[in-house]
């Protein structure tokens, strides 16, 4: 389908979603909103090369990062407790950090190495 076609198509469903709820929404304003998120996950998917394995990696080492930093983190948040908590969760919140980080490293690479060599 077209950009222009799939525009109708999302513009014919808010309309459908508009009247469907009594008048309260402004099917434009439905429209705009949708457009906005396939926007942003357009964005994602392009980051991430189309890929849910690098994907994952990029999540593994947003949270391998924030257990490296949770011992100054719960001292900025006012709470020394949390450390503790997260540690008797864990274990060592650093070496499981730094352990996540490697992994997604690996996961990221390895995927990456295998679209290269895809045609």
């Amino acid at each position: 389908m077209r950009h222009r076609q799939v525009a109708e198509v999302v513009t014919r469903k808010s309309q459908a979603v508009h009247r469907a709820s009594g008048g309260r929404r402004n099917a434009r304003h439905n429209l705009h909103i949708s457009r906005k998120g396939q926007a942003m996950w357009a964005r994602v998917k392009a980051a991430c090369r189309h890929s849910l394995t690098i994907a994952w990696g990029y999540v593994l080492a947003f949270i391998g990062c924030l257990l490296s930093i949770i011992d100054g983190l719960s001292d900025a948040l006012g709470d020394p407790a949390l450390k503790d908590q997260i540690s008797a969760a864990v274990g060592d919140s650093r070496a499981v950090g730094r352990i996540l980080l490697l992994i997604s490293l690996i996961t990221i690479v390895a995927r990456l190495r295998s679209l290269k060599r895809a045609p």
